[in-house]
């Protein structure tokens, strides 16, 4: 992505999609989606979250003894 001032933190995308249908033809949908910037780093976010809290459940072994990953340090 890159940034345009223009259109500032709102981001614009046109996807387009092609079926074929009945007697050889074709279908064509076209969307147009506008989208806030910050709303890309939700899944983001979530995924980090979901990934630090199974690495604080990894332990690994250090003179005989497990120790678990800290979940600040674990990534």
């Amino acid at each position: 992505m890159k940034y345009i001032p223009f259109v500032a933190d709102s981001k614009r995308a046109m996807d387009e999609y092609i079926c074929s249908i009945f007697m050889g033809g074709k279908q064509t949908f076209v969307v147009h989606n506008t989208f806030e910037g910050p709303l890309l780093a939700s899944p983001l976010i979530y995924d980090l979250a979901i990934l630090t809290e199974l690495a604080s459940r990894v332990t690994y072994k250090v003179a005989n003894e497990y120790q678990p990953f800290h979940s600040v340090l674990s990534i």
